[in-house]
């Protein structure tokens, strides 16, 4: 088995200190040999360590958050040669067709890719409408019961992100 070790950066001050943060990333992944890096930060930060790993020559696997997902740090990161793994609850790369709409026409209104949060916000929306749409809606409460009706997959609303149910 290969050995497993833990390495902790600070990195919320990264800007402030970049020629020192820098040079002790440089230090560091010459004298190791990391097979794997987690970029647990925000999606500036990661698109810096990105940068530096490309100038260095240097492509660990890096496993991040769904940060790592946006359109953005793939354009501002550069040619990335290793492989990048991401945690995401959505990603509009390998989703349906309804997705794909839902993003070309956010895209066209708002002139920028649509993030996770207006994805869902369009997906409670439509389980809304579905309550509202429905014959058994006429107050708050028949939406509330509504909505605690849809506990199964067998009842689930078909949404942009998957079936969806409580």
């Amino acid at each position: 088995a290969k050995k497993v070790s833990l390495t902790s950066i600070d990195t919320l001050e990264l800007p402030k200190k970049e020629l020192q943060q820098e040079r002790a990333l440089i230090n560091l992944f010459k004298q190791t040999d990391y097979d794997v890096v987690a970029l647990l930060m925000h999606n500036e930060s990661a698109e810096h360590i990105t940068k530096f790993f490309t100038q260095q020559n240097l492509s660990p696997a890096i496993v991040g958050p769904d940060a790592l997902d946006r359109k953005h740090f793939a354009l501002e990161s550069g040619h990335y040669k290793g492989e990048i793994y991401v945690a995401s609850p959505f990603i509009f790369g390998i989703t349906n067709l309804e997705a794909q709409k839902f993003a070309s026409s956010f895209k066209k209104k708002y002139k920028t890719f649509p993030g996770l949060e207006a994805t869902f916000m369009y997906d409670a929306g439509h389980v809304i409408a579905s309550a509202l749409k429905s014959n058994e809606v006429h107050n708050r409460q028949n939406i509330l019961n509504y909505l605690a009706s849809i506990k199964s997959a067998k009842k689930a609303i078909k949404g942009i992100t998957g079936t969806l149910f409580f």
